[in-house]
């Protein structure tokens, strides 16, 4: 008879997930020899398919995806879901009102 001893940690905070997502992220990078770009305060763990993921990010987008396992651990994610990238800005986000917009060439100042 073959018993899971599968374990699921709830117990882990999202603050500590992230934490251990940015030392790993730091980690990595200076064992490949380059200087990292610092994940910003607005990384943050996220669901998706029933799955949780550690996603840092700073202003240029998505640093690095880890995948919280069962067992509490982080998977680095060469590639991630798609749920998980960016919102692209729509051209629609420069007509908002109280945006400066951008004055063509032979439109005259006011």
């Amino acid at each position: 008879m073959i018993v899971s001893t599968m374990v699921i940690r709830t117990d882990v905070s999202d603050e500590e997930l992230i934490a251990r997502a940015t030392r790993a992220w730091y980690m990595a990078a200076r064992a490949k020899g380059y200087r990292p770009d610092a994940p910003a305060n607005d990384s943050g763990v996220e669901e998706h398919g029933g799955k949780s993921y550690v996603v840092l990010k700073n202003v240029r987008g998505p640093l690095a995806v880890y995948r919280v396992r069962n067992d509490g651990m982080l998977k680095a994610l060469k590639r991630w879901p798609k749920a998980l990238e960016p919102v692209k800005k729509s051209s629609l986000q420069a007509e908002i009102p109280g945006r400066p917009r951008k004055l063509r060439a032979n439109t005259p100042a006011i």
